[in-house]
């Protein structure tokens, strides 16, 4: 819904992700969709970010090898004094 995209959003612009997945449960009824989120990744935040949070990290994480956060150009909102508890 509107307030579960939203708050993903909050979180990659905070660099508070690491991975991008998919729920899907089978391919009939629920298949993942990985392409359409790598590719909105890229619109959004660039090729960069999109390889490393669905291609590159998944891959260190199955080899046991740590995991990066790429740059990313990060916006700082400017918050009302009333918004100071959101």
């Amino acid at each position: 819904g509107k307030k579960a995209a939203e708050f993903a959003r909050t979180l990659l612009d905070r660099r508070l992700v690491h991975f991008i997945a998919s729920d899907g449960h089978d391919l009939k009824q629920r298949p993942p969709t990985m392409n359409e989120a790598h590719a909105w990744l890229v619109k959004n935040y660039g090729q960069p970010v999109a390889d490393t949070l669905c291609i590159d990290n998944p891959r260190a994480t199955l080899n046991g090898h740590a995991v990066n956060l790429p740059y990313m150009e990060v916006e700082n909102p400017t918050r009302k004094w009333y918004q100071i508890w959101r």
